[in-house]
């Protein structure tokens, strides 16, 4: 089973709540459309991206900045859709092959590991033919829900999303 079929093959995530996220909230899709997708048995999150032509950088290809943004919503939503409530600290991004404006790609995320408040996540964004376009790695760090609250940007829906997913693994 290729990565894509995978990607069909799991539980889609709900992104209506996230709509102020500057990613996945771009409500015309002409810069980027991108569905999330959780493997709840690996923790990896999984996405299909589409580049539209609002997120061209060289011709016909993604913006390096753009492709940046996606790896950096990536791993905050897998630390997320494990019960991490993270902000970002440090992101390290290495590309491979520019990135087509209107193909189908694919981005896996997952957890290396955690560290007290320090998560680190790896992600990487392929081609149908599992070529490796650009890896990231992050460190993201926990963030209290007395802090989340303070930011007073998110949504109260997703704020209690967060708090039960938190609760649940023990990270509160």
């Amino acid at each position: 089973m290729d990565l894509f079929d995978k990607i069909d093959s799991l539980e889609k995530i709900d992104v209506s709540l996230f709509k102020h996220f500057f990613v996945c909230g771009d409500p015309s899709e002409e810069r980027l459309k991108v569905d999330y997708y959780l493997d709840r048995k690996s923790g990896h999150l999984l996405a299909r991206v589409l580049f539209g032509r609002m997120a061209q950088g060289p011709p016909n290809h993604a913006h390096g900045g753009a492709i940046a943004a996606v790896l950096d919503e990536v791993m905050g939503f897998t630390a997320m859709m494990n019960g991490l409530p993270v902000m970002t600290a440090k992101i390290t991004i290495e590309y491979f092959d520019p990135v087509r404006l209107g193909n189908d790609i694919a981005v896996k995320g997952w957890i290396d590991r955690v560290e007290e408040k320090k998560v680190f996540i790896k992600a990487e964004m392929l081609e149908r033919d599992g070529r490796v376009l650009t890896s990231a790695e992050g460190l993201l760090i926990v963030q209290s829900l007395e802090r989340i609250r303070e930011l007073g940007t998110i949504n109260p829906e997703i704020l209690e999303k967060i708090l039960a997913m938190a609760k649940a693994r023990s990270y509160t």
